[in-house]
């Protein structure tokens, strides 16, 4: 799934089958006038459409993993993706924070606070699915248990 703003050369070196799809804006009203695609929520990270992507196909249960929305032992990414880095400080000394499955705050940046802050109102909006958090190292989101409290 991708969004018309992907860069037209990540699209031809893309490998396998893809799917267009819209966001809620006026940037794409007139396209999708003219060419038809499915709307998905957006909200600035992957995150939003592929939830609502799996909503979308009758999911009945969603399991988030690795959707910390914080920097977890000091890395902005999980080990070995392409953004992993380690904290400078600087975005600790930011002064974001969330608080993980512990209860226990978790550095983040302001960004992924709003990210996290979306897909709880998204969360909130979509009754008859169950999402289940399967990490409580991260971010503890409103909507998405933890899965030893949602067993």
């Amino acid at each position: 799934m991708y969004a018309p703003s992907v860069h037209r050369d990540v699209l031809l070196r893309w490998p396998g089958p893809r799917c267009a799809f819209y966001e809620r804006s006026a940037r794409y009203a007139a396209l999708a006038r003219d060419l038809p695609r499915a709307v998905l929520a957006t909200s600035g990270s992957v995150i939003h459409p592929a939830v609502d992507l799996a909503v979308r196909l009758g999911a009945s249960e969603v399991r988030f993993s690795g959707m910390d929305f914080a920097h977890v032992g000091g890395r902005s990414h999980a080990s070995g993706s392409h953004h992993a880095r380690r904290d400078s400080g600087a975005d600790i000394r930011a002064g974001a924070w969330v608080l993980d499955g512990h209860g226990r705050r978790v550095p983040s940046l302001p960004n992924l606070v709003g990210y996290l802050r979306d897909l709880e109102r998204y969360l909130a909006r979509t009754p008859g699915v169950r999402f289940v958090n399967l990490s409580s190292a991260g971010a503890r989101i409103a909507g998405a248990p933890h899965s030893q409290e949602a067993a």
